[in-house]
């Protein structure tokens, strides 16, 4: 009996420890597959996060190529301000040189016309002279005739 009782223990004590054993196991295997689905979920995260980044790289790298765009749009259009003011001011400056080239020749003409009429009055001086003279010199042949 004593025997029978000993090995009843024993053969207990063996099924506990398998039973510990398989629990321990289990634990294992459960903790190992946790470890798992954890590093799968990390991964998943990592990848949708990786993605994520890219997206708001490429929008920022859209967006600095469009403000890039938009400056050189501005300074174009500032270029395009700068001509236009430069060429109203060379009209201007033609506009200008055209009336003051104008007064030139309207003083000019007036110089010209001045000049002929003194030149003219001096013509009728001199003729009026040569005529009054003439008249003398006949009015003394005349009487000298007498």
């Amino acid at each position: 009996g004593a025997e029978v009782e000993v090995r009843l223990r024993e053969v207990a004590k063996l099924e506990a420890e398998a039973k510990e054993k398989a629990a321990r196991a289990l634990e294992e295997e459960e903790r190992k597959r946790k470890a798992d689905e954890d590093e799968r979920i990390k991964r998943a995260i990592e990848a949708e996060v990786s993605v994520r980044v890219a997206e708001v790289e490429a929008k920022l790298e859209s967006t600095e190529n469009e403000r890039v765009q938009i400056l050189m749009q501005k300074k174009a259009e500032e270029d395009q301000l700068r001509q236009a003011e430069e060429e109203k001011r060379r009209i201007e400056n033609a506009e200008q040189l055209r009336l003051i080239e104008s007064e030139i020749l309207i003083v000019k003409a007036h110089c010209w016309a001045q000049a002929a009429q003194k030149a003219a009055e001096a013509a009728e001086s001199v003729e009026a002279k040569v005529r009054r003279e003439m008249e003398e010199k006949m009015e003394a042949a005349l009487a000298a005739v007498k």
